[in-house]
């Protein structure tokens, strides 16, 4: 049998790359894209309560605190008083306003938690001062901010029942996670108001932390700091500091 060569040249075949390096290709390009977005203004501040403005201490700007050995990350250097006092019952539920634009509280993508600690006044914020009132994560597939979002900026908090009358320094934290897939990435808006509480509470509270502190965040590769929120999918997470306060005569 003799054989002739048609001229035909065979090329090799040219196969396509895996599923799941393809797959990791995309994610790459997201979080690329992602972090790209963020660098755009999408900063936010609380501005008053109860509609209030007044109380609320007097903030440089409205861009995120990133360092956690800050001493921003107390009341982001407002360290002088709010020019007067909320008054607010024991008990009672007030409404905090965050504000970025008229559309929103924060841009959508600033995922993640949100805290409302207390310390009082007298303590200026300095040491071991702050206890937790309120916290809101993650949870059925919303960040505390995709709810803040959806109220336009209102956040609902209530004074600890029982609580011992007297001047109070409020912190609020909402906790932008955004790019917290990098170490040191995640972003915190800080604002404080000063408060009075008033009623026939006999109440302290406690666990009690420092901030910044590391009972409030460990360091900067805490889980609650450091992690992808895209992927892979979130299913829980861990919200910064100590538990929410207990409070007792």
């Amino acid at each position: 049998v003799s054989t002739q060569s048609t001229g035909l040249k065979i090329r090799p075949s040219r196969s396509k790359p895996p599923v799941a390096f393809q797959i990791k290709m995309q994610i790459t390009l997201l979080l690329l894209l992602l972090a790209t977005l963020t660098l755009v203004s999408c900063h936010t501040n609380m501005i008053s309560i109860n509609g209030n403005r007044n109380c609320v201490r007097k903030f440089p700007n409205n861009s995120p605190i990133e360092d956690l050995n800050s001493n921003l990350m107390k009341c982001y250097g407002a360290s002088s008083p709010a020019p007067s006092r909320c008054s607010f019952n024991e008990g009672q539920t007030v409404t905090l306003k965050w504000y970025h634009n008229d559309g929103e509280a924060v841009a959508a993508s600033h995922k993640g938690p949100i805290t409302v600690y207390l310390a009082e006044a007298s303590s200026n914020g300095n040491g071991a001062a702050w206890f937790k009132i309120a916290e809101r994560g993650y949870s059925n597939g919303k960040w505390a901010v995709d709810e803040l979002n959806a109220a336009k900026g209102n956040w609902r908090v209530k004074i600890p029942e029982g609580l011992k009358p007297g001047n109070y320094i409020m912190r609020t934290e909402l906790l932008a996670l955004h790019s917290a897939q990098t170490r040191g990435g995640a972003q915190f808006y800080v604002g404080c108001a000063d408060i009075t509480v008033t009623g026939n509470g006999k109440a302290s509270c406690s666990p009690k932390v420092a901030i910044p502190g590391g009972q409030w965040v460990r360091n900067a590769d805490d889980s609650s700091v450091k992690l992808s929120i895209y992927w892979p999918p979130v299913t829980s997470y861990k919200i910064p500091g100590p538990r929410v306060a207990t409070c007792s005569a």
